[in-house]
């Protein structure tokens, strides 16, 4: 991934991760990853 889409990893966000209060926790780190990115949305895929 990282040789075809340059800068697609989102790296310093593990600080913001026990911050964060969801309904599942498994997926804070998903959300910190976004909030550090400043993603404007997240797509999730069930």
């Amino acid at each position: 991934m990282n040789a075809n889409v340059p800068d697609c990893l989102i790296e310093g966000y593990e600080p913001l991760i026990d911050g964060l209060t969801l309904p599942d926790v498994d997926n804070r780190h998903v959300v910190a990853a976004a909030i550090k990115g400043q993603a404007e949305s997240i797509c999730p895929f069930y």
